[in-house]
């Protein structure tokens, strides 16, 4: 019992660890990309290109903030940040549940 509860922490452990990970990658990586959209309108507004670029064709600027993202991987990062969240999710509920399970024992009558 005592394999069992320790096996099982240690699981805990390490999705809490790999859910902590994915989560602080996935929001500094949206972070850095919320703020090079804004560095860019700022850069477009003091050139006055902003109404040339966001204002007078709309799909102009939903296709410069695709190029932001997809060049800084957001999309990637989401994807990637899926994957470890599950297994992470996987690794906590294993490591709950894991002390709780009774081995069978035989019967040999």
């Amino acid at each position: 019992m005592k394999t069992k509860l320790l096996i099982g922490l240690i699981l805990v452990l390490l999705g809490t660890n790999l859910f902590t990970y994915a989560t602080a990658r996935y929001t500094t990586t949206e972070h850095v990309l919320k703020r090079a959209r804004e560095r860019v309108e700022a850069a477009l507004k003091k050139e006055g290109l902003y109404e040339q670029v966001y204002l007078n064709d709309p799909r102009h600027g939903v296709s410069v903030n695709l190029a932001i993202s997809g060049a800084g991987g957001m999309y990637y990062s989401w994807n990637r940040a899926l994957s470890f969240w599950g297994v992470a999710v996987l690794l906590i509920v294993t490591g709950i549940l894991l002390p709780l399970v009774r081995s069978r024992k035989k019967d040999d009558t």
